[in-house]
């Protein structure tokens, strides 16, 4: 998946489709979640986004990777089967690349709740 200079991903994670998640699985679709900003990045992020950024967004983008059976080895007596899974990242766009450069330096800087929630290990 490309995106854009005015494009930072703030985040991402995967989901799998277990056997009891997969009408939850089958509604992450791409979407614009610039309403749901608030909750997802925090009060202060979109103050701060609001107050020095008019016109960002939060969008969510969807990738989806199908399972896979790979055939039997070594005699197995089994298909051995990859599940299938998405990667959603959450992506803020702004209007312009010098804009996302700011944004990237301020996250830098920064500690939002965020960042700590979704952080690698």
């Amino acid at each position: 998946m490309q995106f854009t200079a005015n494009q930072i991903v703030l985040f991402q994670y995967e989901v799998d489709c277990g056997p009891y998640r997969q009408a939850a699985f089958a509604a992450l679709v791409d979407a614009d979640c610039t309403d749901q900003a608030n909750k997802i990045l925090g009060e202060d992020f979109c103050r701060y986004l609001s107050r020095y950024f008019v016109g960002w967004k939060l969008i969510r983008a969807v990738e989806f990777f199908p399972g896979k059976e790979r055939p039997n080895r070594r005699g197995l007596p089994f298909m051995v089967c990859t599940p299938s899974y998405k990667i959603v990242r959450n992506v803020l766009e702004l209007d312009t690349d010098a804009d996302a450069e700011t944004v990237r330096r301020h996250l830098r800087a920064s500690a939002y709740p965020f960042q700590l929630r979704y952080q690698s290990a």
